[in-house]
């Protein structure tokens, strides 16, 4: 009798801990614009603000990818369009959206015979999908990409402090 007990005990934690987990979890649905376009704003100016190369023309993705090396233009969550107003103090001449093929000049079909450098020595940089942890605390991937060997991606951890998005850490995962 005393096993049973037990056993009940722990599968009304279990089934308690599982409500609690579904609750607490954040939906993407139910994560305000704002938060979006602030932690993207904060994402790009890490990126184009890196002091390696001030690129006369910034592109930016205008869909997030779940995986930012692997950038399929129609699948993903449309970027926020209030983001190029937060970029407003970058040095580059022309902040825009534009995908992959827009930004390079490439036909679609046709990458392996073209260069793919970004017109006008610009970057194009791309954002992934904003993974929000806890109300407070979200992760998400970005690159930036220049030419084929010209590249890198980044994965930020963000927390929420005093009401404002702050980057705790950046770290480069990969470079071409």
């Amino acid at each position: 009798m005393a096993k049973r007990i037990a056993l009940a005990f722990v599968i009304l934690l279990l089934v308690a801990a599982m409500v609690f987990y579904y609750h607490a979890v954040i939906r993407p649905s139910e994560v305000l614009s704002s938060d979006k376009v602030e932690i993207y704003s904060l994402v790009v100016h890490h990126i184009y603000g890196q002091g390696w190369v001030e690129w006369p023309v910034l592109f930016i993705n205008p869909v997030a990818q779940k995986d930012v090396m692997r950038i399929r233009p129609n699948e993903g969550e449309p970027i926020p369009a209030e983001l190029l107003l937060t970029l407003s103090d970058l040095q580059a001449k022309n902040i825009s959206f534009a995908t992959f093929y827009e930004a390079t000049g490439t036909q679609p079909g046709k990458e392996r015979e073209s260069l793919r450098v970004v017109r006008e020595g610009g970057v194009l940089i791309t954002l992934g999908t904003i993974e929000f942890i806890e109300h407070n605390k979200a992760r998400v991937r970005a690159s930036s990409y220049v030419a084929p060997t010209g590249a890198g991606g980044w994965r930020y951890l963000l927390t929420k402090i005093d009401g404002r998005w702050n980057i705790t850490e950046a770290f480069m995962e990969w470079i071409a």
